[in-house]
C-alpha cells in the first residue's frame, strides 16, 4: 500500500550569532563564502535546489558538515556553525522563537511528499496495523501541526535577519 502522508517543506536557517559573524547572505552567489551542513545524502553535489517565483535554480553551497539525521544539523545549527536546511516540521519552533533565523527567505527549498509504504497482499496482524494507523495519523498531523504554525506566524517565518 503506498499512501501519501503530505508535502514536507525545507527552510534554508541560521543563528543569529552565525548571521552576525559571518554576514548574512544577500544573494544565491553568497551562499558559497559560508559554512553549509546538510543531512548526508541532500546536496551531495554541492548545488541547493532553490525556486524563486516558480523559477527553479541551483545555488552553489560550500557542504562542511553532513550528518546523518536531523537533530543533530539542528544542534549545529544553533551553536552557529553555519547555514543549513532543516524540515519545516522539525525547525518551526526555533524559527518562531527566534532562535534559528531564514536565510534568503525569499527562496523556497523544494520539499518532498512524505509517504508510508506497506504491504497489503498480506493482512497486516492486529497491532501492525495499528502501528500504521498511529504512525500515518501522527505523521499527518505533524505535517499539518508546523504548516499551520507557519501560516498562522508569517511574520516571523518569512522575517530573515535584517
Amino acid at each position: 500500500m503506498d499512501e501519501d502522508i503530505g508535502v514536507v517543506e525545507r527552510i534554508m536557517v541560521a543563528s543569529p550569532e552565525d548571521l552576525h559573524e559571518f554576514g548574512v547572505p544577500r544573494s544565491v552567489d553568497e551562499l558559497k563564502m559560508h559554512s553549509f551542513m546538510v543531512v548526508s545524502g541532500l546536496f551531495a553535489d554541492g548545488f541547493a535546489p532553490l525556486i524563486r517565483n516558480g523559477e527553479k535554480l541551483a545555488a552553489r553551497v560550500n557542504v562542511m558538515w553532513a550528518v546523518s539525521h536531523w537533530r543533530p544539523l539542528l544542534a549545529l545549527l544553533l551553536s552557529g556553525a553555519g547555514i543549513g536546511v532543516l524540515q519545516v516540521p522539525a525547525g518551526i519552533d526555533v524559527v518562531m522563537s527566534g532562535q534559528l533565523k531564514r536565510v534568503l527567505a525569499e527562496y523556497e527549498v523544494r520539499g518532498f511528499r512524505l509517504r508510508m509504504l506497506y504491504s497489503r497482499d498480506v493482512p497486516l496482524p492486529t497491532y501492525v496495523q495499528s502501528l500504521v494507523d498511529f504512525v500515518r495519523d501522527e505523521l499527518r498531523s505533524h505535517v499539518a501541526q508546523a504548516l499551520a504554525a507557519r501560516n498562522g506566524r508569517t511574520d516571523a517565518y518569512q522575517a530573515g535577519d535584517e
